[in-house]
């Protein structure tokens, strides 16, 4: 749902500045006291898509939880490196030979849930 409203935000930013867009929501949300506020840095959608990454020269692996907000948003408008957090740490792991396995189903695990699955994945590694 997040990734939704994001993704709107950023279509509405492309024909309209998001500086417009910040200005009319925080308008809204002064006259309705309800309408969401959109600021002018917000984060751009998460399209970024997570697969296991297994090597096999790789010894080491690890079991990447990444959270709801970390699928949901990519970094913020104007920071050099546009890379999703999920992008960043496989890139990381990649570096020191480390394999990353995902969860099963991760994208439909809330922050909370991950953990149901642990034994699972400790029984694999």
């Amino acid at each position: 749902m997040c990734r939704a409203g994001v993704s709107l935000e950023g279509i509405a930013g492309a024909i309209i500045t998001q500086k417009a867009i910040s200005k009319i929501t925080e308008g809204l949300h002064g006259v309705t006291g309800v309408t969401p506020y959109v600021p002018k840095t917000t984060p751009k959608a998460n399209r970024y898509k997570l697969k296991n990454r297994i090597k096999p020269t790789n010894f080491e692996k690890v079991v990447y939880f990444s959270t709801c907000a970390n699928r949901a948003f990519r970094q913020n408008q104007g920071y050099d490196d546009q890379r999703s957090l999920q992008q960043v740490v496989e890139s990381l792991c990649n570096k020191a030979q480390i394999d990353i396995i995902y969860p099963e189903h991760i994208e439909n695990l809330c922050c909370g849930l991950s953990f149901e699955t642990t034994m699972t994945y400790m029984n694999v590694l």
